[in-house]
């Protein structure tokens, strides 16, 4: 059961403002989601692990079966408690506790949601050959990061926060010259946002990794194969602002038994990005030192 319940509602309203000349249109949608799926598995180090002793992750009942003996500095699965990573028993504080020997734990990260889409639109008839529209659309979308800062789960800096904003803005006028042309200008502005964002935990001087700058305070990208994750690439800080313009015209004649159409179209896009996936580098454990992730980290 991952608890999922989706709330949608909404309406729409429309009709004449005066008679035969000004007309309204407006309609609102809203979607709220709550969804906390518990199917996230990590292997964290247990209390046994943390004085050096792996005998238990090692064994065949933490690998599918299979005894595995780690290569040194391990002797008989067994590490020197001096011989500990100062900076990786500090990560390992900040970790939520397994009771399971083989340190095997199971976490939800919240997929909660909003979603609120407004639209408005203006007709108006000046006169019998000239009309005018306006209509204007937004979109605002947020999702709170998976990790709420403090003594929550840092394992949930897997889920990224999302703050989006979106606004569209079209204007238009058509014109009828007689029985034989018509012109159509058209006006339309989009702009947009989109902050992913996370909360600060800590970065790699941090917790003790010497000669490394932080250009990225409160943040470090690590993985440990076979074992867990913490704040991955593709779910870091990133802030993108998208704005295009665009004008166009389009002018139809009647000529006898021909139609001929005409016309332009100018746009304009601007971009600015930011990101920083990989300001404070990108540390990946692989278990190819000694033979299994955990026992590297």
């Amino acid at each position: 059961d991952d608890g999922l319940k989706r709330n949608q509602f909404g309406g729409t309203l429309g009709g004449p403002i005066v008679r035969d000349k000004l007309f309204f249109f407006g309609a609102y949608q809203g979607t709220a989601t709550r969804q906390r799926p518990a199917s996230n598995i990590a292997w964290v180090p247990t209390a046994q692990m943390l004085t050096g002793d792996l005998t238990t992750f090692a064994s065949a009942q933490c690998n599918g079966g299979r005894d595995i003996t780690l290569r040194a500095p391990y002797v008989n699965n067994r590490l020197a408690p001096a011989l500990l990573s100062p900076a990786a028993l500090k990560i390992s504080a900040r970790m939520p506790k397994s009771t399971d020997p083989c340190g095997k734990i199971t976490y939800d990260i919240g997929n909660d949601n909003d979603e609120h889409q407004t639209l408005g639109r203006i007709d108006v008839q000046l006169t019998s050959d000239h009309s005018v529209f306006g209509r204007y659309f937004s979109q605002k979308y947020t999702k709170p990061p998976g990790y709420a800062g403090g003594d929550d789960n840092i394992l949930k800096s897997s889920g990224q926060g999302t703050d989006a904003m979106l606004h569209a803005l079209n204007l238009g006028t058509t014109s009828v010259f007689g029985s034989a042309m018509v012109n159509s200008v058209r006006f339309a502005l989009n702009k947009s946002k989109v902050d992913n964002n996370q909360n600060p935990f800590f970065c790699p001087t941090d917790v003790g990794v010497q000669n490394y700058h932080c250009y990225a305070p409160g943040y470090m990208v690590l993985a440990v194969t076979g074992a867990f994750d913490l704040y991955p690439g593709n779910q870091t800080e990133a802030l993108f602002f998208n704005d295009s313009y665009n004008v166009s015209d389009d002018l139809t004649l009647v000529r006898g038994n021909h139609q001929f159409g005409f016309g332009g179209n100018v746009r304009y896009w601007a971009g600015n990005y930011q990101s920083s996936s990989r300001a404070n580098g990108t540390w990946r454990i692989t278990g190819s030192n000694t033979g299994l992730g955990l026992a590297d980290f």
